[in-house]
C-alpha cells in the first residue's frame, strides 16, 4: 500500500479532523490536499510528523514497499507458460509473489471502501 492511501486510511479510521491534522503539521490546507491527491511530494521532515501524529513509526508507511522486487530494485523476470515457463525465480518464489500481489490487490480495494465511505459521509454532511 502505497503513503498517500495509508495516512488517508489512518485518517479516515481515526476519525481526524483535517484542519487539526495540517495545523499540527504545520501546513496549509491546500498543500495537505496536495499531498494527499499526490499532486505534490511530502518531505522527509512532513513525513516524520505524520508518524508522530498517527503514533507510527516512520516504517509503517514503507513496510510492504518492495516485497516483489529483487536484490537490483527490478520485479522478477518469467516467461512462457505451464512447463515451459522460465525466468530468474523457482515455481514457489513465483508463487510467493502471486500470493503477495493478491495481497496488495486486497489492500488496494480495502481503500477504495474507505474512500467511498468518506465520500458517502461527505454527501450526507
Amino acid at each position: 500500500m502505497c503513503i498517500v492511501l495509508k495516512i488517508n486510511k489512518l485518517i479516515f479510521e481515526r476519525k481526524v479532523k483535517k484542519k487539526d491534522f495540517y495545523t499540527y503539521l504545520g501546513i496549509s490546507k491546500q498543500t495537505l490536499e496536495d499531498y494527499l491527491n499526490e499532486k505534490t511530494s511530502m518531505t522527509v521532515s512532513t513525513l516524520k510528523k505524520v508518524a508522530e501524529y498517527f503514533n507510527v513509526p516512520v516504517s509503517y508507511f514503507f513496510d510492504d514497499e518492495n516485497k516483489s522486487q529483487n536484490n537490483t530494485g527490478v520485479g522478477h523476470i518469467v516467461s512462457g507458460f505451464g512447463s515451459s515457463a522460465q525466468g530468474d525465480i523457482t515455481l514457489s518464489q513465483f508463487q510467493q509473489e502471486v500470493d503477495m500481489l493478491k495481497e496488495r490487490i486486497k489492500d488496494k480495494e480495502e481503500i477504495i471502501i474507505l474512500l467511498k465511505k468518506q465520500l458517502k459521509e461527505k454527501k450526507v454532511l
